[in-house]
């Protein structure tokens, strides 16, 4: 569709301003871009998202706590802090998309295994933000994921560097309790809480 042909598109620009700008252990980035079947090669990442990870971690009822994820808050600060420095605002920033790059296998991972050898990796840019870049497409919607977008969003303002951060903060909310703030079925109920 036009729409999915604008978001790669999208993804395209927002990577070439990254890796024009030095490429950074903590973002995902290409390797290369197959325009004729829009598809996008990055390094193999044996991990996973962080999202299926909190998802594991709920099912066995084991939490986290700020020392044993210390490692990923800091690399997820470090991702976010070198994307704005590009003057990117990501816009969808949420634990399924972060990846987890590390030489263990999902099941393996313990929060006390975080702390050593794994990278957390920001992916996702297709609804990004940059000044040098006209939107292609979702004139007039939201962009992100209802449960992360800060309030201002929600109400229709345009997403800056205090959105990702707001974004940011919901996923550690989640992160260390194993539910999100505000957790309701419906767009409208999460809006109003």
């Amino acid at each position: 569709s036009e729409e999915e042909r604008a978001q790669y598109e999208q993804e395209k620009a927002i990577q070439r301003i990254l890796k024009e700008n030095g490429n950074y252990k903590h973002l995902l980035l290409a390797n290369e871009f197959i325009d004729e079947k829009r598809v996008i090669i990055t390094d193999f990442m044996r991990g996973s998202d962080l999202g299926e990870l909190l998802r594991r971690f709920k099912e066995k009822k084991v939490m986290l706590n700020p020392y044993q994820a210390q490692g990923l808050v800091a690399g997820s600060c470090k991702g976010l802090q070198r994307m704005h420095d590009c003057k990117i605002i990501h816009c969808d920033v949420k634990d399924s998309n972060m990846f987890l790059d590390t030489n263990l296998d999902l099941d393996d991972i313990t929060p006390e295994r975080l702390k050593a050898g794994i990278t957390l990796k920001f992916s996702d840019y297709e609804i990004s933000r940059h000044e040098s870049i006209p939107r292609r497409y979702g004139s007039g919607s939201l962009d992100g994921t209802p449960y992360y977008l800060a309030p201002e969003v929600i109400l229709g303002k345009i997403p800056d560097q205090r959105s990702d951060v707001y974004a940011l903060g919901i996923m550690y909310y989640k992160m260390f309790t194993g539910e999100l703030p505000f957790n309701s079925g419906r767009f409208i109920d999460i809006c109003r809480q």
